[in-house]
Parts: C-alpha cells; sequence; structure tokens
C-alpha cells in the first residue's frame, strides 16, 4: 500500500502533543509511515514556554519512518499554518492524512485513512476521509460501517491534491447565503449547527479559518466525505487550551474495539444516516451550548 505522509500542527499544549503522539505511534501502520510536524513560533512571550517545551519533545520522536520537523520562523496561527502546511505537503506527495495537537487515534486509524484514500482517489466525488463519527452508536447494529456525508470534518482529514487545489480561500459566491434560505438550510446541514453564521461572520470580519472555508469548497462542488460507524480518534482540547475549544471536557468515547473495513461502493448520503447525523450535531451543539453558558455564569459568580 502507497502510504500517504501524516500532518501533524503543534503549538504549544505538551500534553496533547503527546497523547496524540502516542496514539499514533500505536498505530498499525506507524513504522511505515513519514510524519512531518509543523511546530509554529509563540504569539507572545506567555506562549514561547510552552512552544519551546513542545519543541523539545518532538525532536525525540520514534516510532515511525521518518519525522520532519518544520519550526516556523514567525507565527502562523493555526488556519494559516495549516492551509500552507497541507498545501506544501500534499503538492509533493498528492495525498495527506492531517491531525492537530488535540486528537487521539485508534490503532487502526492509519489503516482505515490509507485505505479508504486508496479506494477512493479516482472518485472526484469524494473530497476527504475521517476518522472522527458524529453518531458513533455501536449499539446500531442496522448501521453501515462506514457512510458518506455532505459535510466535512476537522478532527482528522484526508485529501488528495486534485481535491485540495479547489480549495476556495476567496469563497466566491458567499453572499448567496444572505438571502438564498434554502441555501442556508443546506449549508447547516439541515439547521444542525450555524455553519452560515459561522462563514458570514468570518467574511465581514476579514478572518480565514481554514475548516470553514474548505466545508463551503466543498459544498458547492456537491462533494462527500466518508466517515466510520464508530469513531476512530477523539477530541482531547475541549480544556480551554485551544484557539477553537473551550473547557468543554473529553470529547466521545474511544473504543478499542476491532474496527471493520467495509466501505461502499455506492457515493451517496443516505436519507437515513443523515437524519441519524443532523440529529446527533444537533445534540452535541446544544449540550456545549448548554456547558458554555454554565461555565460563563460560574465564571460571572465566582
Amino acid at each position: 500500500m502507497n502510504l500517504a505522509p501524516i500532518v501533524l500542527f503543534v503549538y504549544n499544549r505538551l500534553w496533547h502533543t503527546q497523547q496524540t503522539i502516542e496514539s499514533l505511534q500505536r498505530n498499525e501502520l506507524a513504522g511505515e509511515s513519514e510524519l512531518y510536524i509543523y511546530s509554529d513560533a509563540p504569539r507572545n512571550e506567555n506562549d514561547r514556554p510552552g512552544v519551546e517545551k513542545v519543541k523539545e519533545y518532538i525532536r525525540g520522536i520514534q516510532g515511525f519512518k521518518s519525522v520532519s520537523i518544520i519550526e516556523r520562523n514567525e507565527n502562523y496561527g493555526v488556519d494559516k499554518s495549516i492551509i500552507a502546511g497541507t498545501t506544501e505537503i500534499i503538492d509533493k506527495f498528492g495525498k495527506i492524512i492531517v491531525l492537530e495537537d488535540d486528537l487521539e487515534s485508534h490503532p487502526q486509524f492509519l489503516a482505515y485513512m490509507n485505505k479508504a484514500l486508496n479506494k477512493y482517489e479516482s472518485s472526484r466525488k469524494v473530497f476527504s476521509i475521517t476518522g472522527y463519527s458524529f453518531i458513533n452508536r455501536r449499539e446500531d447494529k442496522n448501521l453501515d460501517k462506514t457512510y458518506f456525508l455532505k459535510i466535512i470534518s476537522s478532527w482528522s482529514w484526508a485529501t488528495w491534491k486534485d481535491r485540495w487545489d479547489q480549495f476556495d480561500k476567496s469563497v466566491v459566491g458567499w453572499e448567496e447565503l444572505r438571502s438564498n434560505a434554502i441555501l442556508r438550510n443546506k449549508f447547516d446541514f439541515d439547521n444542525a449547527y450555524p455553519y452560515t453564521k459561522m462563514l458570514l461572520t468570518q467574511m465581514e470580519k476579514g478572518v480565514n479559518t481554514w475548516d470553514i472555508l474548505w466545508y463551503w469548497t466543498v459544498f458547492k462542488c456537491n462533494g462527500f466525505t466518508l466517515y466510520p460507524k464508530l469513531t476512530l480518534v477523539r477530541n482531547i482540547g475541549f480544556d480551554g487550551s485551544g484557539v477553537h475549544c473551550s473547557n468543554m471536557g473529553i470529547d466521545d468515547y474511544l473504543s478499542d474495539d476491532e474496527f471493520i473495513f467495509e466501505m461502499p461502493e455506492e457515493i451517496t448520503e443516505k436519507n437515513k444516516i443523515r437524519q441519524i447525523a443532523v440529529n446527533a450535531i444537533k445534540n452535541k451543539y446544544r449540550h456545549n451550548l448548554y456547558k458554555k453558558i454554565v461555565l460563563k455564569l460560574n465564571k460571572i459568580f465566582s
């Protein structure tokens, strides 16, 4: 199997980086995989000690076919760093597996990602692969082992050069979201999450958050993302340490069950699975919103 390079973006979170690396090292294909680590420069002097500790740690990483470290001389920020680093590596290798420094992975994560990358490489409707699952329901025996959705996930993802080349930083056509309610509903994944609000706020403020731009690109191209039924990654960054993650606690339980590699031949989004995913995203969003309100009130009254 022609394995895709793994690209990891790190900053100043030593413990999270260690958990991400150690779980990757337990993967079946770690010793055959090339790992590229992008280490951003400190944003300010307060961040410098944490950045230096992470740099010291990543310089000693072993357990992979090779480890290449790219240390930024200036602070890029997570979004610019991911866009630039992804483009650099995918231009060289033609495909890529991307992780941030707060994602713990299942031992079969790399095997799943690489198998899917090889299987759907020539299927232009498939824009990305993710190891995350919104559903994560082991008790539902009727659900497919893997499934397609018309929505991306930034919690581990993989893609190919010809699809990443369509990445639209200028966000052509975004203004239509203001006036087209049907388009807004679709972009918000049947009103499951306020993606429209995120994109409009970003465009009006001139910010470039990479994942909402990537989602807009895939959405406009009517593209699909492959998901596993049981999540193969979990986000451990909901502790207030990340740029985009507040103090919400550890994400979904990560099973150590053996993953069954069954991937669909037909590239389509099944209505039943979409509805289950819509409900799961709605529930997660409401739960997180409630926890944010509670945390804010506790902070105020403390």
